[in-house]
């Protein structure tokens, strides 16, 4: 199921440069051979293997769910008693088992939507691969990852459970040589 709230249209397509050299890539392919929509839902799938964030029968809330590999993931992990919600400022095709919205997290009509989704109950675990527009400014780039960050963890902190997990991706800082 997808449901537009606050929907922004955005333009912008994918570069023939960037397409070429993706489509090579070994877990691009992989992803896509076994019905992933991204290649990040490898990334969640070694650090549930790791540290196992999802388990089966939570309520799952993933920000920036857009393409919705990592809802893949969380819908598998949650299982059929399980609950996961996916919400992005673009429209996303529906996962199967899953809800997605279309909205801005930071306004209260998403947030209400999210609420009304969980009948009013609260969310056992809040996961994030959200990506700003990088703009090449590297200092910029950076600022804006942890506003989102940020943002994922307010949202966390009013919806999760106690002892809830929370899981987010955010672009490396200077000098790290792998992402965090």
């Amino acid at each position: 199921m997808v449901r537009i709230l606050n929907y922004k249209s955005s333009s912008g397509g994918m570069s023939k440069r960037w397409y070429q050299e993706n489509k090579r890539d070994p877990w691009r392919r992989d992803a896509k051979s076994k019905g992933y929509r991204a290649r990040s839902a490898y990334k969640l799938k070694q650090i549930q293997e790791k540290f196992g964030i999802i388990r089966k029968g939570d309520y799952v809330l993933d920000i920036g769910c857009h393409p919705g590999g990592w809802t893949q993931v969380a819908v598998e992990e949650a299982g059929e008693s399980g609950k996961v919600i996916g919400v992005d400022l673009l429209v996303t095709s529906p996962v199967e088992g899953a809800t997605v919205l279309v909205g801005d997290i930071t306004n209260d009509s998403t947030i209400g939507e999210i609420a009304r989704e969980i009948s009013g109950g609260a969310l056992n675990c809040v996961i994030s691969d959200i990506s700003p527009r990088l703009t090449g400014r590297y200092d910029t780039d950076q600022a804006i990852s942890l506003e989102l960050s940020t943002m994922a963890l307010d949202v966390a902190s009013d919806l999760l459970v106690p002892g809830g997990g929370l899981c987010y991706e955010g672009l490396p800082r200077s000098g790290d040589r792998r992402p965090c």
